[in-house]
C-alpha cells in the first residue's frame, strides 16, 4: 500500500490512461522505497558524523589513533537521541523532540565541521562573498544540512 502519495490506482485504471514506459503506480512505489532508502543512508550519515566526533574528530580517525570509548559512547547517544526523536515525531513541538534533534545535529555538525566547513569557506569566498560573511554563511549551511539529516529520516520512515 502507497502511504506517502495521494494516488489512487484504481482511479486511474477506470480512466484507461496508460503510460508508456511506467505505471503512475508503479513510480509512486518506487519513489516510497527510495525515499526509505534515503532516509536510511542519512541515518547512518549521522551515525557516522557523530562517531566521528566521539573519536576525537576526523584527524584523529586519520592518524588511526581514534578515541573508542568516546566513539562508542557517541554512536549510543546518537542512538538514543534518534530514538527520542522516533517516539516523539507526532509531537514534534515538545521540548524531548526539539532537545533530541538539536542534540543530533549539533553532534552531527561536530563530526563533520572539519571536513565541510572549510571546504564551504573556500567555495563561497571564491564566489566573492567577504571571508567572515564565507564562514557565517557556511556554518548556517552546515546547521541546515545536519537538521535536514536528522529529521528527513523520521518523516520519511514514519510517514
Amino acid at each position: 500500500m502507497i502511504k506517502s502519495r495521494d494516488y489512487d490506482p484504481k482511479a486511474e485504471a477506470e480512466r484507461g490512461h496508460a503510460a508508456a514506459l511506467f505505471s503512475r503506480t508503479r513510480l509512486a512505489r518506487q519513489q516510497t522505497g527510495f525515499e526509505r532508502f534515503v532516509a536510511v543512508l542519512l541515518l547512518l550519515v549521522s551515525l557516522i558524523g557523530s562517531i566521528l566526533a566521539g573519536g576525537g574528530g576526523v584527524a584523529r580517525w586519520l592518524a588511526l589513533t581514534p578515541i573508542g570509548w568516546g566513539a562508542i559512547a557517541a554512536g549510543i547517544v546518537q542512538c538514543l537521541l534518534s530514538y527520542v526523536q522516533y517516539i516523539y515525531a507526532a509531537r514534534w513541538r515538545s521540548w524531548q523532540y526539539g532537545g533530541a534533534v538539536l542534540l543530533s545535529s549539533a553532534l552531527t555538525i561536530a563530526g563533520y565541521w572539519p571536513l565541510a566547513w572549510p571546504w564551504l569557506v573556500d567555495i563561497l569566498e571564491a564566489a566573492q562573498l567577504p571571508t567572515l560573511t564565507a564562514q557565517i554563511v557556511a556554518g548556517l549551511l552546515l546547521g541546515l544540512a545536519a537538521l535536514g539529516v536528522d529529521i528527513f529520516p523520521e518523516k520519511t520512515l514514519l510517514g
